[in-house]
């Protein structure tokens, strides 16, 4: 009697350590597993955080020489097919990204018209370079607008990604050395933007 009292204690015994064992395991495989999706978080923020600061090392800010780029130029009424940054050397540039769908972009043309007919005359240059998805959109918003300086589409986003570019309008003000002297990425008034191009009247 005594020994199958002893015998059956034994297996309960054993059947506790086994359960313990079991409970210790699930609770360290826990641990093991929060401690690695933890460390994972972690990695991926790092990352993250790695990537942004490479990215931000590759934009262009200003002081910097404002990247070239050759894109086909879609306004009739300019006599040039195509646009060419670097041809402009020795003129300050505005370059305005948007698009026939950006209601600021539509609302500071005609302050963008004036400006261009009051710079003109003193060495600036503006080129439009429209993010549309094809150039019968463009072509005619041109003619509705009566566009008068250069435009261009930027079909792959080319330019933009180059730019580093947001959100739209914006804007590259670029003095006659090719530097980058400012950007705006937001909609101008016409006292605004004739601030900004007066920066960059050539000497």
């Amino acid at each position: 009697m005594t020994q199958s009292v002893i015998l059956i204690e034994g297996v309960i015994y054993v059947k506790l350590e086994k359960a313990r064992e079991r409970k210790r395991n699930k609770k360290r495989n826990r641990y093991i597993y929060r401690a690695s999706v933890l460390f994972i978080l972690i990695a991926a923020t790092i990352f993250a955080l790695y990537s942004s600061n490479q990215s931000d090392k590759t934009a262009h800010r200003t002081g910097d020489e404002a990247p070239d780029f050759k894109l086909n130029q879609l306004n009739e009424n300019y006599p040039d097919s195509s646009f060419q940054l670097s041809d402009f050397k020795g003129k300050g540039i505005m370059i305005n990204f948007w698009d026939t769908s950006c209601t600021p972009c539509k609302d500071e043309i005609p302050f963008l018209l004036d400006a261009y007919e009051q710079y003109q005359n003193k060495d600036i240059e503006f080129i439009a370079v429209s993010l549309d998805v094809n150039d019968f959109v463009v072509s005619k918003y041109i003619h509705n607008s009566d566009l008068t300086y250069p435009v261009v589409r930027d079909s792959k986003s080319q330019v933009k990604n180059l730019y580093k570019i947001g959100s739209l309008p914006s804007k590259i003000f670029i003095d006659e050395n090719g530097m980058i002297v400012d950007t705006v990425q937001s909609k101008l008034e016409l006292q605004e933007l004739q601030s900004y191009l007066d920066q960059i009247v050539p000497n």
